[in-house]
């Protein structure tokens, strides 16, 4: 999101102005667009018209209207003196050239190429004209994100730590710079632990003054889950939840994730199953209102293994057969729901069906070339098991051979093995 600075002006303007800033910081922009309208019909400065034209190219940025944008960013730089105004125009021009290339489905090279260099020239004008203005680092960032899609993460990264640490002040611009830092490091980088560092210091400075930063938290949540810190996870959630739904421009994926992590953290750390279930359909609705198929057949998934702790059974089998059907039989993991439905099925005594789902599981799993070797081998054991209780005994006594087989020497899941081979050698005699 792109914030301005306060400039003080007499009167009613200097009020007005005054609260166009503090919309763009909580996203309301139709109140900014009204208030816009206002100061066109007052007398203004040269200085203050150019401020009212800046606003007025970011708030046609922001809701994608580019050549809007860029029209007036270019009147901007036709006819005003400051610097302030004239870095901003620079600034904006680049912000629309970066998001031409993000959202474009061009896959022309040459014309890719130029739009980030685009974005690389005027921004480093901005940053000239702007100087040590603490808006300079959201330029930055916008910088920032061209080298990345120039595969050039070190210098991105290296370029927002320096700017960074050039302002000592805990304000706005520096908070979001250091949630932008540390999505970087966790998404990019794959560094969880430096990354978590950045965004726990954003998330610091922004959560007194912001309403507008939810996906910090729901980043934050995310990896605490990869870690298993559920507790940690589920208050970083929680907080995601609030300022998702005060957030009157928040993304779609802001709220899916913010939905998802709390309820991720509630039902894998066993905190409250009930409330788990509430947030995995609220986030149900996001998917089907985006029409994301994956993430509602996610979503089921996770209300299957949910519905299975709580052994509701037949909700279980109806979550985890409306995933098969979401997701459709050709999805690489699919095997993973074929495994569930297998479990849940033989903890309802239902021994032959649920093996023909491990079989299903293991025959997909041996046609993977990156399938884990733990995989195949549990995946062997539990279908050797389910094949001894529906009293398949030949085939689970093939089972379990084929188990042992796969299994490295000093694997602790050979004495069992070996005990469920015997069984179903003598039961089968």
């Amino acid at each position: 999101m792109m914030w301005f600075h306060l400039k003080r002006f007499p009167g009613d303007t200097d009020a007005t102005i005054h609260r166009i800033w503090e919309c763009f910081y909580q996203n309301q922009d139709e109140e900014a667009a009204k208030l816009i309208q206002q100061l066109g019909e007052m007398p203004l400065s040269d200085e203050q018209r150019c401020t009212v034209w800046v606003y007025r190219g970011w708030l046609a940025y922001r809701r994608g209207a580019w050549e809007e944008a860029e029209r007036d960013a270019q009147w901007v730089l036709a006819q005003c003196q400051d610097n302030y105004s004239i870095g901003k125009a620079y600034h904006l021009i680049g912000a629309c050239a970066l998001d031409r290339y993000e959202h474009g489905d061009d896959g022309n090279e040459e014309i890719n190429s130029a739009l980030l260099n685009t974005t690389l020239k005027v921004c480093n004008k901005a940053l000239r004209l702007l100087n040590s203005h603490p808006e300079t680092l959201l330029v930055y960032s916008t910088l920032s994100m061209a080298y990345v899609y120039k595969d050039d993460l070190d210098h991105a990264i290296n370029l927002l730590r320096e700017a960074i640490g050039n302002v000592a002040q805990p304000t706005r611009e520096k908070g979001w710079e250091l949630a932008r830092l540390g999505e970087l490091y966790v998404l990019d980088k794959d560094d969880w632990e430096t990354g978590r560092r950045y965004l726990e210091q954003a998330a610091e400075i922004l959560d007194p003054v912001s309403q507008t930063h939810a996906w910090v938290h729901v980043r934050l949540a995310e990896g605490y889950i990869g870690d298993k810190e559920y507790q940690k996870a589920a208050v970083y959630a929680r907080k995601a939840v609030e300022l998702a739904e005060k957030d009157p421009r928040v993304q779609a994926w802001v709220h899916f994730g913010a939905y998802r992590a709390y309820a991720l953290a509630l039902h894998y750390g066993g905190i409250d199953l009930k409330e788990a279930e509430r947030q995995y359909r609220r986030a149900m609705k996001v998917a089907e209102a985006e029409d994301d198929r994956e993430a509602k057949g996610q979503l089921l998934a996770y209300l299957g293994n949910l519905y299975a702790r709580r052994k509701r059974y037949r909700a279980s089998l109806r979550a985890y057969n409306e995933a098969l059907r979401a997701y459709g039989e050709e999805a690489p993991e699919i095997w993973k729901l074929h495994w569930s439905l297998g479990s849940v099925l033989s903890d309802m005594g239902k021994h032959q069906e649920a093996a023909d789902h491990f079989r299903r599981a293991v025959a997909m799993l041996q046609e993977m070339p990156n399938a884990l070797p733990d995989d195949l081998i549990d995946g062997h054991m539990n279908l050797g098991e389910i094949l001894y209780q529906a009293k398949e005994y030949a085939e689970a006594e093939q089972t379990f051979r084929e188990a042992l087989r796969l299994m490295p020497p000093g694997d602790g899941r050979r004495s069992p093995a070996m005990k469920w081979l015997l069984a179903a050698i003598q039961r089968k005699e």
